[in-house]
């Protein structure tokens, strides 16, 4: 989990707007997206397969890899995604799968889509989703 990454939190975020991202632009600076266990076979047609251990928990997750350098994807093209399938984790941005926290989510707080005036609030005034 990055600096931005934080766990979704109802006191922290109940005023946060999110806007819906236009392009995959935000994408071109993912290396690998954590993959759920129904999402292995359809990325292995298009993406390499790694093991990769999470440096605080040691837990394994499997990945598809996007690209060998850090904060380089190599299947984006400007902002078009170039592959017959495209991860949950990277299509459902700025949000990110997380064992932290109650609701399960991450949110990256540092994504150009958060405070957007247009988008959408994540919380009611009582913190409910």
């Amino acid at each position: 989990m990055d600096t931005c990454t934080r766990p979704l939190d109802p006191s922290r975020h109940r005023t946060l707007r999110v806007g819906a991202f236009p392009d995959f632009a935000h994408a071109s600076r993912q290396q690998h997206a954590i993959l759920g266990w129904s999402e292995i076979a359809l990325a292995a047609a298009d993406y390499p397969l790694a093991l990769l251990k999470h440096t605080e928990n040691g837990q394994f997750h499997v990945v598809a890899l996007y690209g060998f350098q850090p904060d380089r994807n190599l299947y984006i093209a400007g902002a078009h995604w170039h592959a017959t399938y495209i991860p949950q984790n990277s299509l459902r941005y700025p949000f990110f799968a997380s064992s932290a926290g109650a609701l399960g989510l991450a949110i990256d707080e540092g994504s150009e889509l958060i405070g957007a005036p247009e988008g959408h609030r994540l919380f009611d005034d009582d913190g409910q989703p």
